[in-house]
């Protein structure tokens, strides 16, 4: 079995608008229960937190069963799990750029390995700036990133009880093996910007209010059609006055037009109201 693990993380607590999200794929031979995927996302948290500083804040992990040994697309069976607590390293002396992410390379056996980024998880004392001003990671040393390095790749590697983190095969190669990680090593840093993540209630949310913009704007240009057509009617009405007193027909002989117009009036303003109320 093929299942995907995502990690979710906000920087500074500022709930869904400033997250962090890593992706992970493991495959096991037997399927795992709900105390077996438990225990194996429990060591990638774990993992994450030992590098990350403590503005990062944890949300939940999330594990989805994506193929079946066979090759076959599974039933999309997903376990949900709540977390809590912040990453273990204190963020005393600053903290850099959470765009700028410390990456773990993917051991595997052939071509290119690929790489994690994460973010929240830098701080000055944690690089080491190159006379090209690039960064690259200080040696290990206490309260740095590199002195929980080891540790990071040993917890990693727990997850070898339960089966290994694979690279899945892109579609068109569904029948081939899925390609085996054999660790992950904090190896150096990578600028990336990251827009905000919306989370799918957000993403309702957006869509809501786009439909309320939609129907609002209906109903404006019906409203612009009703006063031209009230504006009309009301100059037609006053225009025929008009010709009566011209002629000399008088108030008694106009009071059937100015009844006309009065009732198209009468028409706008009773459909216009609804639409001005709503």
């Amino acid at each position: 079995m093929i299942y995907k693990i995502v990690t979710r993380k906000n920087l500074n607590g500022r709930g869904n608008r400033n997250q962090s999200i890593n992706t992970y794929f493991f495959k096991s031979e037997v399927s795992l229960d709900s105390a077996d995927a438990a225990t194996a996302v429990s060591s990638i948290i774990f993992a994450e937190k030992l590098i990350a500083l403590d503005i990062l804040h944890f949300m939940d992990a999330r594990m989805i069963r994506e193929m079946n040994n066979d090759g076959t697309l599974a039933d999309g069976e997903y376990r949900y799990f709540q977390q809590a607590g912040t990453g273990q390293r204190e963020s005393v002396g600053g903290v850099l750029d959470p765009n700028l992410c410390l990456v773990a390379t993917r051991a595997v056996a052939s071509k290119q390995a690929g790489r994690v980024e994460y973010r929240g998880s830098l701080k000055p004392s944690d690089v080491v700036r190159s006379p090209d001003g690039s960064l690259t990671l200080a040696p290990a040393a206490a309260g740095n990133v590199m002195g929980v390095a080891g540790t990071y790749s040993s917890y990693m590697a727990n997850m070898s009880s339960y089966g290994n983190f694979v690279i899945p095969r892109p579609e068109s190669q569904r029948n081939l093996a899925a390609r085996v990680i054999s660790g992950f090593t904090l190896t150096g840093t990578k600028f990336r910007q990251v827009s905000v993540n919306r989370t799918s209630l957000e993403t309702a949310r957006a869509a809501l209010i786009q439909r309320e913009l939609n129907a609002l704007s209906a109903k404006a240009r019906r409203l612009q059609r009703q006063v031209a057509n009230g504006l009309v009617a009301l100059a037609q009405a006053i225009g025929i006055l008009q010709s009566f007193w011209d002629t000399g027909m008088g108030l008694i002989n106009a009071l059937p037009v100015l009844l006309r117009g009065a009732l198209q009036l009468g028409r706008f303003f009773g459909a216009a109201r609804p639409t001005m109320g709503a």
